[in-house]
C-alpha cells in the first residue's frame, strides 16, 4: 500500500458531502472520490468492490466542539465572546464563519481547522494501520494564530476526481469545492 497524503485527507474533509465521499485508493496512494449523484462516477459501493478505503467524515457535533476550542482560545476577549456568541445561536456554522470574516481572522481559523482535522486524520490512519506522508505545513492553533506556516503545500496532485482524472475546483479563497454538486 502506498503512503495517502495527509494535506490531502485534510483538504478532502471540506468537499465530502451526503452525495460524495472520499476514499483512499491503496495501489496510488491517492485520494479519490465517489458520487451518488453520477452514473459514469465511481460510486461509493464500487469503490469498497475495488478495495480502496473510505474516509470518515467529520461529524457536526466534532466540527462545533473545535471552533468552540478556537473561540475559548482566542487572546482577545472581544472577538472571543463574539464567536462564542455566534456558536450559541441558530445556524451556528454560518454564524460563526461571518463572525470569523466579520473579524478578520478567517486565515487563523482555517490554519486551526485544518491542524484539528489532521490531527483526527493522524490518529485514524495510526489506528487503521494506513501508511501516511505527514506534509501537513505548520499551523496555528488557537492559542497562537501567528504560529502558522506561510507555505501550504497545493494538495491537487494528490486529489483527483475520477471524472476525466480532474482535481476538485477551488473557491475564491483557494479551498477546493465540489462545483458540480453545487450546480456552479
Amino acid at each position: 500500500m502506498k503512503p495517502v497524503s495527509l494535506t490531502a485527507l485534510v483538504y478532502c474533509l471540506d468537499w465530502q458531502s451526503d452525495d460524495l465521499s472520499a476514499y483512499i485508493d491503496p495501489a496510488t496512494g491517492e485520494v479519490v472520490s465517489a458520487s451518488t449523484m453520477f452514473d459514469d462516477d465511481l460510486t461509493p459501493e464500487s469503490a469498497e468492490e475495488a478495495g480502496m478505503i473510505h474516509v470518515p467524515k467529520i461529524e457536526a457535533d466534532e466540527e462545533i466542539r473545535s471552533m468552540r476550542r478556537f473561540a475559548r482560545g482566542h487572546q482577545d476577549a472581544d472577538a472571543r465572546d463574539a464567536l462564542l456568541d455566534a456558536l450559541d445561536g441558530p445556524r451556528p456554522f454560518r454564524r460563526f464563519k461571518d463572525a470569523v470574516y466579520r473579524l478578520g481572522i478567517r486565515d487563523a481559523w482555517f490554519a486551526a481547522q485544518a491542524a484539528g482535522r489532521a490531527e483526527s486524520l493522524r490518529d485514524w490512519l495510526t489506528a487503521e494501520k494506513i501508511p501516511f506522508v505527514d506534509d501537513v505545513p505548520l499551523a496555528a492553533t488557537a492559542e497562537d494564530p501567528s504560529a502558522a506556516d506561510a507555505t501550504v503545500p497545493d494538495p491537487a496532485p494528490q486529489l483527483r476526481v475520477l471524472r476525466g482524472g480532474r482535481t476538485p475546483p477551488r473557491s475564491p479563497s483557494g479551498r477546493y469545492i465540489n462545483a458540480r454538486a453545487r450546480n456552479v
